[in-house]
């Protein structure tokens, strides 16, 4: 029996994006008597003193955890060091690890693991799948990290781009980096496009808001931003738009997370005396209902220069708690164009604090329309973004894979109207 294979630096108990979703995959899989492999790190995304255990089974998943340094993520030095032991640590194991015809599933972090892992599949005549969460080195580059800048980033997207070309499928988030991957010479028949999700069960509209009451939100218009705030992202346009707001005794801004754009956020209320905005951190997963549901309205960001390069998954979250959404970037982009097309939410071009402002205060004044665009948001989500879509093309994509059928179709399952 063929083996799944899957392998990111971080899975369950730990909840950053790329672990839930990775989660979620796996246990639906599982269901279905896979013999589904995890090959992981031993750390938690944000809790350095946090050791997993080095091998268990979650439900029917096998975890592999294997050992990694942890420095951490607040320097680029660290972080690499972090990335080069898991990449020893992984591919060792992997060799053990890895068979005939198993399915070896790779995610994009850590960035290049395709390279070491689209090799072992090739050694132990297995099929390596690529599940791209964005695409490196491209997000450094646009970030100035500057040693990527010359021969070494050319030598690293051309080997990058080779892993992909050799792979057997790769899963991307939208139509922008599908398009970016066909201009880097991978084949359009070796690309499937797959959103990341929400699950329907674990966020929903929430009646119960108790963590409104414990924050000391209640009878406030609550302005929320959920998850990592990090260098992909901007806080400049938001902070602008909450100097305008410092004295507003309605309004209050709320972040749930961390990143480096987050503690930015955090030194400019205290150099400004900003005095309405509440800061928390990453609530566990089994919670987010509650901490999403804590806001009105949810904003999100993207710089314009990474579209196609990265998908906010915050979003698929965001509609499934039923709320409005205010995205910050490019007007045409992925994510702006899913809300601008069903009316989901207001689009913000990127620096605009002036509309920003005019879109919380729009909101803050129109409670009843802004509950409608939520409720409206929610039915969007159930009818077009539940997980239950992307897991059914993710069972047909591996279908594919394993029989090395020429076309797959999906998905099958009927959209609600």
């Amino acid at each position: 029996m063929a083996k799944y294979i899957f392998v990111n630096r971080f899975f369950y108990p730990d909840y950053s994006a790329t672990s839930q979703i990775l989660t979620d995959l796996t246990l639906y899989l599982s269901g279905y008597e896979m013999d589904i492999h995890v090959v992981t790190s031993r750390l938690s995304y944000d809790k350095l003193a946090v050791k997993l255990p080095v091998k268990e089974k979650v439900h029917n998943i096998t975890v592999h955890r294997v050992w990694s340094s942890n420095f951490g993520r607040t320097n680029i030095v660290g972080r690499a060091i972090d990335y080069l032991t898991f990449y020893l640590s992984a591919i060792l194991r992997l060799l053990l690890l890895v068979k005939r015809d198993d399915l070896l599933i790779t995610k994009t972090d850590p960035p290049l693991m395709s390279i070491f892992t689209t090799l072992i599949a090739k050694i132990h005549s297995a099929k390596a799948i690529n599940w791209l969460q964005d695409l490196f080195p491209e997000v450094a580059i646009h970030l100035d990290v500057n040693f990527l800048k010359g021969r070494l980033g050319r030598v690293l997207i051309y080997l990058r781009n080779y892993s992909l070309k050799k792979a057997s499928s790769n899963v991307v988030l939208g139509e922008k980096m599908r398009d970016r991957l066909i201009k880097e010479g991978v084949s359009q028949s070796k690309i499937e496009i797959i959103q990341n999700w929400s699950v329907n069960q674990q966020i929903a509209p929430e009646g119960d808001h108790q963590l409104r009451t414990q924050w000391g939100l209640d009878g406030k218009f609550v302005i929320g931003y959920s998850g990592n705030l990090g260098r992909a992202h901007d806080s400049q346009t938001i902070i602008n738009a909450m100097l305008a707001l410092k004295d507003s005794q309605e309004i209050v801004f709320l972040f749930i997370g961390g990143g480096s754009h987050y503690v930015k956020v955090e030194q400019a209320c205290e150099r400004y005396n900003i005095s309405n905005a509440v800061f928390k951190p990453y609530q566990p997963y089994s919670e987010l209902h509650l901490s999403l549901a804590a806001a009105d309205v949810h904003w999100l960001c993207l710089q314009p220069k990474l579209e196609g390069l990265i998908v906010p998954s915050k979003f698929y979250g965001i509609a499934a708690a039923g709320k409005p959404v205010i995205f910050i970037g490019d007007t045409e982009g992925e994510v702006a164009t899913l809300i601008n097309d069903r009316k989901m939410g207001f689009v913000v071009p990127f620096g605009d604090s002036q509309a920003l402002l005019e879109k919380f205060n729009y909101l803050a004044l129109n409670r009843s329309l802004c509950q409608q665009m939520g409720q409206n948001n929610r039915k969007i989500f159930e009818r077009e973004f539940d997980s239950r879509f992307a897991f059914h093309a993710w069972k047909k994509v591996l279908e594919k894979v394993e029989s090395k059928s020429a076309v797959v179709t999906y998905p099958k399952v009927e959209k609600a109207n």
